[in-house]
């Protein structure tokens, strides 16, 4: 018994010298000076601070304040589900009917020549009443189709256009242009009543076909069709509307042994036939015909007379200054106008760097409306027209 007495004195007297040293090593804090820390209450009416992603909240920000508990929707307490509006699947009944989408103005085109071209007089005034006897024969005929048509009379030859809505083709209406036709010309005066009848505008797409030897087709317009028709059939399965000779000339035709020729096709069918076609037994280059103008200003060279497709300038010509550069990227040499130059493109905004025309080397831009070119191309064009 003296000896687990002994053991026990001297364990308190051990534990009474370790908690003598750390009292000594560890200075003494009084209650003001330390950090008070909030109480639940408090914290929680103050708004939280967020810590931020990986750290933990320190003492001084307080506890982390309760979240309002979301309540758990069961099975019962779930709203159902609208399924009227999505189609289930492999059912037609429940299918949603889709928009149709928005024809071409080309497909959606009906048009009728006058036998006379000419301005027609008091064009504005008739449109109207042309419009609504047009209307009032369709719905006569029972047409399903929509019966309000876009109309608009060509102020030069005096041509009548019908535009058919959005969604709708010009083919719906294929048997009720002799009526349209008759209503049309039972509205016009009497000296202006020798109209043509309405017919869709041709929404085909013509292929330029190059070296055809003359030998196969006789150098001849009239066979031209039926060879090209039939070869093109039995070797792409292509279905063509028109065939013909792009030199019109029979006699320069003659001089060359060599020619090409335009086919019309739908649209869809061109990728069989470009860039490359196997044709009366050869393969023939052949690319989508471009049309041009006098007018026309290419937007690559900005020349005359030539669409962008048909350029063969291997890098942009700048329209202000005839550099080799777009005309986004165009900047004034002087330092003072970088910032000008950088914000918006002006022409001639020092003499450091005028403008000069490409096409006639001007003191303008390419597009400028003074441009002498410009005005003789626009003559040439009125007169060819005449």
């Amino acid at each position: 018994m003296a000896t687990v007495k002994t053991l026990s004195n001297n364990a308190k007297d051990l534990s009474t010298n370790v908690a003598a040293s750390a009292a000594k090593t560890t200075p003494q804090v009084s209650i003001l000076q330390r950090p008070q820390t909030k109480w639940y209450a408090e914290a929680a009416a103050q708004p939280p601070k967020t810590p931020a992603k990986g750290r933990k909240r320190s003492a001084t920000q307080g506890p982390t304040p309760p979240k309002n508990p979301k309540q758990k929707q069961t099975k019962e307490t779930r709203a159902p589900e609208d399924t009227s509006a999505t189609p289930a699947k492999g059912n037609n009944e429940n299918a949603t009917v889709s928009r149709p989408k928005n024809a071409t103005i080309a497909k959606r085109r009906i048009y009728a020549t006058w036998a006379t071209p000419a301005p027609l007089p008091e064009a504005s005034k008739l449109e109207p009443k042309i419009s609504m006897a047009i209307t009032k024969e369709l719905q006569k005929c029972g047409c399903s189709a929509p019966t309000n048509l876009q109309i608009q009379i060509n102020s030069t030859n005096g041509t009548v256009s019908l535009t058919t809505a959005p969604g709708t083709e010009a083919a719906e209406y294929k048997n009720y242009l002799a009526p349209m036709t008759t209503a049309l010309s039972a509205t016009l005066p009497e000296a202006a009543r020798d109209y043509k009848e309405f017919k869709q505008a041709p929404t085909d797409t013509q292929v330029v076909i190059h070296g055809i030897s003359l030998e196969a087709t006789s150098n001849k317009e009239d066979s031209l069709y039926t060879v090209m028709k039939e070869s093109l059939f039995l070797g792409q399965q292509v279905n063509i509307s028109s065939a013909r000779f792009l030199q019109k000339d029979p006699k320069i035709r003659e001089t060359k042994p060599y020619t090409s020729m335009v086919v019309s096709l739908p649209t869809d069918d061109v990728e069989k036939i470009t860039s490359s076609v196997l044709v009366l037994g050869r393969h023939k280059s052949s690319v989508v015909m471009w049309h041009s103008n006098p007018t026309k200003q290419c937007r690559k060279c900005y020349l005359y007379a030539q669409p962008e497709e048909g350029c063969k300038a291997s890098k942009h010509t700048c329209p202000i200054c005839t550099g080799k550069h777009r005309l986004k990227e165009h900047k004034c040499l002087s330092p003072t106008c970088l910032k000008k130059g950088e914000k918006k493109i002006v022409a001639n905004c020092c003499p450091v760097t005028p403008s000069k025309c490409i096409a006639c080397g001007g003191n303008h831009p390419a597009y400028a409306a003074e441009c002498p070119i410009k005005i003789k191309a626009k003559a040439d064009a009125k007169a060819h027209y005449d």
